[in-house]
């Protein structure tokens, strides 16, 4: 049950996707109420604090995190239907997608992995054995 600024109260069911507690949501206006899922993402191991050139430790950051949403008492069309938020890294959401921009973002970003796999690879390969440290 969640009590409505301004009045009223509303009960809101979570679609069987939604893994959010909405511990912090029973007071408040309804199109702050939010549903999602949890991210999916991937961990990458990042350098941190250099001295002298190398890194002296590292953190681990999200990339290419995606979080499906939706905010059922929103104003805005793209965010009161479920939707898609997706982080290219921490901190940089690129807003709600929808599911025809989601496809398309992953046919690049599954492009840019098969050319970074068939050209860089391949050069980063020849170049250490042309280095003679393979």
């Amino acid at each position: 049950m969640r009590r409505v600024a301004g009045g009223g109260q509303v009960t809101e069911v979570c679609a069987p996707w939604c893994d959010h507690t909405h511990w912090n949501y029973q007071d408040g206006a309804l199109d702050d109420l939010a549903h999602w899922s949890v991210e999916t993402a991937m961990h990458v191991e990042m350098p941190e604090g250099c001295d002298g050139g190398e890194a002296t430790e590292t953190v681990a950051i999200l990339i290419l995190a995606v979080r499906l949403q939706v905010k059922p008492y929103s104003e805005d069309p793209r965010r009161n239907r479920p939707f898609v938020s997706f982080w290219p890294w921490e901190g940089e959401d690129m807003g709600a997608l929808s599911p025809e921009e989601l496809a398309a973002l992953i046919a690049q970003v599954r492009a840019h992995c098969d050319r970074l796999e068939r050209e860089v690879l391949a050069r980063l390969v020849a170049a250490r054995a042309e280095f003679g440290r393979g």
